[in-house]
Formats: C-alpha cells, structure tokens, sequence
C-alpha cells in the first residue's frame, strides 16, 4: 500500500485502474510464493489452490494491461506473458520445479509492471 501511494504521489501509474493493476499483481505474485512454502495447503490433484487462484489474478491483470496498450506495443508483452504463463502452469502441474514457478512467475510480474509504469 505504501508503494502504491507513493507511486500515485509521484504520478507514475499512466491509465486509469493503473493503481488497481499494480496491487494485485503485487499481492498474486507474493501469494503464489508464500503458498509455495506452506505445508498446509488445499490441493486440487497436483496443484495448489490458492497458487492457482495467484496465477488467475496475475492472468488477469497480465489482460487488463495489454488491452489498455497500444497496438505496436502489445505483441511483445504478449508473447512474454505467454511464455510466463505457460510454465507457471507446467511448474503449478508437478512437470517443472518450485524454482520454474518462481522465475516465470517473476517474469509475468515484470510484464505486468511495465505495462503499467511504460
């Protein structure tokens, strides 16, 4: 919260629902991680619930901020995040590691923020 108002005092958040955009993929990228770690977790077959729900709201946003894009600028973004979610949903399926879930998940996050601070 405190990055957020911060970033709003200094007028870095270029569209409308910027701030928004920048909170959730925030919080979904530490969720995804702090539910990596715990031993408690509900399951649905190989996979992590809430680490999936993480995944949905990075997904989300990953469309939000690629729809407020213009044309020329989208592709590359695209094919990034593309690339991101497809291994965070082969790490989130037991096929790659732990580790493959960090990275990609750090990448979707990175695809996220510069949508909206570019």
């Amino acid at each position: 919260v405190v990055l957020c108002l911060l970033f709003e005092r200094k007028r870095l958040f270029r569209f409308t629902g910027a701030e928004a955009c920048f909170y959730v993929s925030m919080y979904a990228f530490e969720r995804m991680i702090v539910e990596g770690l715990r031993t408690d977790s509900l399951y649905l077959g190989p996979m992590r619930i809430s680490q999936l729900l993480s995944v949905i709201m990075l997904l989300g946003v990953t469309i939000i901020i690629l729809a407020k894009r213009k044309n020329g600028k989208r592709l590359p973004l695209a094919a990034l995040a593309f690339l991101s979610f497809a291994a965070i949903a082969l790490s989130l399926s037991g096929i790659f590691p732990f580790s493959v879930l960090i990275a990609s998940g750090t990448i979707s996050l990175c695809v996220c923020l510069f949508g909206i601070f570019r």
